[in-house]
């Protein structure tokens, strides 16, 4: 099925549509997590470049969520991250997930003993 969506001419639009379960669900079944975590980002990419603004949010927090869980970037890498994304979030105003995504910065900073400021 990835191969068909790679020949399509739709791709970015078929990629943004299919992330969460084609590219996540289904491949962390199959392959070790950090693998399924480095396409996050591309799949962000896609999903920006087919006007998918939702499911860029939910691919972009799938990386950085990931990334905190799993340890493949330490706490300050992720925390610029998650300071970004955030900025990103309420630019699209994403709520439901800027919450969430704070609640992840709050642990950053207490892991990390390390002050973090998101305000513009």
């Amino acid at each position: 099925s990835e191969s068909l969506v790679e020949q399509s001419p739709m791709k970015h639009v078929l990629r943004s549509r299919l992330c969460r379960e084609l590219f996540s669900t289904l491949k962390l079944i199959k392959e070790p997590a950090q693998s399924v975590c480095m396409l996050f980002p591309d799949l962000y990419k896609s999903a920006m470049l087919g006007g998918d603004i939702e499911n860029a949010m939910v691919c972009r927090w799938s990386y950085v969520s990931t990334c905190f869980w799993l340890g493949g970037l330490d706490l300050s890498s992720v925390s610029k991250l998650l300071v970004v994304f955030i900025r990103e979030l309420d630019k699209h105003k994403q709520n439901s997930l800027q919450f969430t995504a704070m609640g992840l910065v709050h642990s950053c900073s207490q892991l990390s003993g390390i002050e973090i400021t998101i305000a513009n």
